[in-house]
């Protein structure tokens, strides 16, 4: 919003929230019926804003949000895409533990962590790298329950998930929607494609780490249809400003 970049999770809530006030003072816009629409880390980003601030927009939709910390995620991604290339159990338990030694540290609020002698070169190791080096703004994605954030937001959410993620699975909208439900949330729905991927993505095949390499598949043809609709159905008849 000040052409900086974010130092922290809370300049990126407080960017957010500049869009949305600098696109409802479009001419040809109105601002009582602007919804957040978030992918991945974006839905929680979303949630985490509209959990402060409310009526900062009237609707929310998540795509492929964890209901995880991301420490639980890293850790079971990398288990998952381990297992996908072949590694036995006793090659995977070494970086499983290095992973989880290195988000505990971050999550207390340790950034430097060279004493782990990463090597860029490894995949692994190159991830842990990254979010090391995006610690400020990561540390809120470690701390906070995305289950807890999710029920503060009361106004209507709509949860799409692919059944072919790898990465946010089924288990996470499951999470997600149970949260809401246990506090008895007035007005959210869940809707699932059976082809997307993480990256919305349409995927014909198996799911696969190796498959989302693939940039020529199409984009999922039934997300925007099911955001338009349900923005329809909730906010098209609002009376404008």
């Amino acid at each position: 919003s000040e052409c900086r970049q974010p130092q922290s999770f809370d300049d990126l809530i407080d960017d957010t929230l500049a869009a949305l006030r600098f696109l409802g003072a479009q001419p040809g816009i109105d601002a009582s019926r602007l919804v957040i629409v978030g992918h991945g880390e974006g839905g929680y980003l979303g949630m985490c804003l509209l959990s402060q601030k409310e009526g900062a927009a009237v609707g929310l939709v998540t795509i492929n949000t964890s209901g995880r910390t991301l420490g639980k995620m890293v850790r079971e991604e990398f288990h998952a895409r381990m297992q996908e290339e072949g590694l036995t159990p006793a090659q995977i338990k070494p970086v499983l533990a290095r992973t989880e030694r290195i988000m505990r540290q971050m999550a207390y609020g340790v950034a430097n962590l060279s004493s782990e002698n990463l090597d860029p070169a490894n995949r692994y190791d190159a991830e842990l790298l990254r979010r090391m080096s995006q610690h400020p703004m990561v540390v809120g994605l470690l701390v906070n329950d995305p289950l807890q954030i999710i029920s503060s937001v009361r106004i209507p959410i709509l949860l799409l998930q692919g059944e072919k993620d790898v990465r946010v699975t089924l288990r996470d909208v499951g999470f997600l929607e149970e949260s809401l439900s246990r506090t008895n949330h007035p007005d959210f729905a869940v809707r699932t494609f059976p082809e997307m991927d993480h990256w919305m993505k349409a995927n014909p095949g198996s799911p696969s780490f190796a498959s989302e390499e693939d940039s020529t598949r199409p984009f999922e043809k039934g997300l925007i249809p099911a955001i338009l609709e349900w923005w329809a159905t909730h906010f098209a008849d609002r009376p404008r400003r």
